[in-house]
């Protein structure tokens, strides 16, 4: 009854089959680069940021120690095809 519930969840393939031969790839796939790029720029967007933060960091701010404590969960997950 389980593989009921998740078969009845899945998109219809075909109703993709034209956009695949049109295209060359599923619109999921497409989707999911799409996802994965933004989140590659976001993350070197957040690596620049976070280099001019600490080039220009004020006297008596954080620490090194302190920012790497906040910066170590943020790590960078991608979409899985």
């Amino acid at each position: 009854m389980a593989g009921d519930a998740a078969a009845a969840s899945l998109p219809d393939i075909s109703k993709f089959e034209p956009a695949t031969e049109f295209f060359g790839f599923t619109p999921s796939s497409f989707v999911d680069d799409v996802i994965n790029s933004v989140n590659e720029y976001l993350g070197r967007a957040m690596d620049s940021l976070h280099g001019y933060l600490m080039r220009t960091r004020l006297p008596g701010s954080a620490t090194d120690a302190d920012l790497e404590k906040v910066r170590q969960p943020a790590r960078r997950q991608t979409v899985s095809k």
